[in-house]
């Protein structure tokens, strides 16, 4: 049984589609980065997973169960340890809780602090703890989570370990330089709804992107 999954996850908000058919998961004993430019919908998509939100369609199973909460409640599901960055080390030192999830963690740290933030993370995760949190660089990420999943313009466009495969989606990360942000018509993500099993590494061409990246 997954520690978390979503499902097929949309979430609109004003109009916009936010997080357009997000499927992934993570497991008790792994450390899953969640990477994205400004407007990606990475901030997002973890309050979905943390059950602060709910999905206008698919689902977000904790432990397999479904998460109900009401939509605007913001309060993450009571399985769940969610905390911003203030809170990470206090939510990290606690032994409760067995899933954590952490926005930006290490924002407004110096490389000492963050270190200790990322190594707390992974001491809960080898203590059996699902921990998810968002990163903003890529080689942080690489460097201390198991998997990452790099989200544009709300889709998932590459999940998977950390290393060479996963290159080109970080490659296209960078190239929006976070002017890209949601919409209905962007073409390109993983439709990976009919199987949970994590890929070893999956990504999208960025070449195939054109100019369209760097807008």
């Amino acid at each position: 049984m997954r520690a978390v999954e979503a499902c097929d996850v949309t979430y609109r908000r004003c109009g916009l589609t936010l997080v357009q058919r997000v499927s992934l998961c993570a497991d008790r004993g792994e450390v899953l980065a969640l990477l994205g430019p400004a407007g990606s919908g990475v901030n997002t998509l973890l309050l979905l997973l943390a059950g602060a939100f709910s999905p206008d369609a698919g689902r977000v199973l904790i432990d397999g169960v479904a998460t109900t909460t009401p939509r605007w409640d913001l309060r993450p599901d009571p399985r769940v340890i969610a905390h911003g960055p203030d809170g990470a080390a206090t939510a990290l030192a606690s032994p409760s809780g067995s899933i954590v999830m952490l926005d930006r963690p290490t924002a407004g740290l110096d490389d000492t602090a963050a270190a200790d933030v990322l190594r707390a993370a992974r001491r809960r995760a080898t203590d059996g703890a699902c921990v998810v949190l968002t990163l903003d660089d890529h080689r942080v990420a690489a460097a201390h989570a198991d998997t990452i999943a790099v989200v544009v313009a709300g889709r998932l466009v590459s999940w998977g370990v950390p290393g060479v495969a996963l290159v080109p989606a970080l490659r296209l990360l960078e190239g929006t330089r976070g002017a890209v942000t949601a919409s209905e018509d962007w073409p390109f993500g993983l439709d990976t709804a009919e199987h949970m099993t994590r890929p070893a590494a999956a990504w999208i061409d960025p070449s195939s992107l054109g100019g369209r990246a760097a807008s």
